[in-house]
């Protein structure tokens, strides 16, 4: 599998997620609510990429190489540093689609 659609199925697959989050946060009308579900937000986001990098070790150790090459770990991480900032957006902007219906502060 070439490594580039590999990372672009680990982003697509947080895209979809994130926009799942920011549907429902919407909804969420309790400032420390929010407060809590987008902390729970950043630490399912650490642990999704710790589970990709996981099943990337045990289809390795099982003959199966995703082709990453050396700079696996580094690819991994660039893709988590794009995630991240797909994240910072989405809460962003969450919180200014709150301010603006005044429904969360």
């Amino acid at each position: 599998m070439n490594e580039y659609l590999a990372s672009i199925i680990i982003y697509l697959v947080f895209l979809v997620g994130s926009l799942f989050f920011r549907k429902r946060m919407m909804k969420v009308k309790s400032r420390w609510s929010v407060f809590l579900f987008v902390t729970l937000y950043f630490i399912a986001t650490y642990f999704y990429f710790e589970a990709i990098n996981k099943f990337h070790e045990i289809l390795r150790d099982h003959q199966f190489y995703i082709d990453f090459g050396h700079a696996s770990l580094l690819l991994l991480l660039d893709v988590f540093v794009i995630c991240l900032l797909t994240s910072i957006f989405i809460v962003t902007n969450i919180v200014y689609s709150s301010l603006k219906q005044k429904a969360l502060f």
